[in-house]
């Protein structure tokens, strides 16, 4: 936090350039592309500088991912896999399931404090656990249409007692947006994000990785925010 030209990004630049100088991977999040620009080297004449970029150059990789974009590396997210909790407990799936219908109930426009937003988000939250439990696994969100569409028996009664036909029809009807246009980009274009990829763990050469998700690719706030609320989520997964 800081008045404009106070200094904020340098210093980010900085700290994320000392970190990785030191092993020590970094995912940044970037919304105007000032931290991309730790792509490029400078030349300098100081001796000093000149050994800490050779050092730079040679331990540290720079990685630019363009969710929905091909101009960097495209980087996608699919929040309808749940391969990766098997080893959760209870409580944790439940809260697991919560958290991703939240991010997608604000990225197809719910106010999480209004009753609609509170019914999506429970309504999400249901299918997600049935679809995990019964070991159903969605490739894109046209499956989630579908299944929104046919409630399953199991789980009718208890939507039914949170929802109507009418909210049930504007939830589809949002959640079909996501898979026309360029907002399918989001979920379908470029490499599926994986924290493991984004810290460089599986890499051969042996750099320090700093990923940089640059997020003007994307064209509204609500895009960003789940953006980085999945990969959040994935993060606190991976931990």
């Amino acid at each position: 936090f800081g008045s404009s030209g106070s200094g904020k990004t340098v210093a980010c630049k900085v700290l994320i350039e000392e970190l990785a100088m030191r092993g020590i991977p970094v995912i940044a999040f970037d919304p105007q592309g000032d931290i991309s620009s730790l792509a490029v080297l400078a030349d300098d004449s100081n001796a000093n500088q000149l050994n800490d970029s050779k050092n730079y150059k040679d331990n540290v990789e720079v990685v630019v991912w363009t969710p929905s974009s091909s101009k960097g590396i495209p980087l996608s997210i699919n929040p309808l896999q749940f391969n990766d909790i098997n080893n959760f407990t209870e409580e944790d799936k439940s809260r697991y399931f919560s958290e991703i219908a939240k991010n997608i109930s604000c990225l197809v426009g719910y106010d999480l404090d209004s009753d609609s937003g509170k019914s999506c988000e429970s309504i999400l939250s249901i299918i997600f656990e049935h679809l995990y439990n019964n070991h159903i696994i969605l490739n894109d969100f046209t499956g989630l249409v579908d299944i929104i569409n046919n409630i399953p028996f199991e789980i009718s009664e208890i939507i039914d007692s949170i929802s109507t036909n009418s909210l049930l029809k504007e939830i589809r009807k949002k959640i079909s947006l996501l898979t026309i246009g360029t907002r399918k980009l989001l979920f379908q274009s470029g490499v599926p994000a994986n924290i493991n990829s984004l810290l460089g763990l599986d890499s051969s050469n042996n750099k320090t990785r700093i990923s940089i998700i640059y997020l003007n690719t994307l064209s509204t706030v609500e895009e960003k925010e789940f953006f980085i609320g999945s990969i959040a989520q994935l993060l606190y997964n991976w931990m």
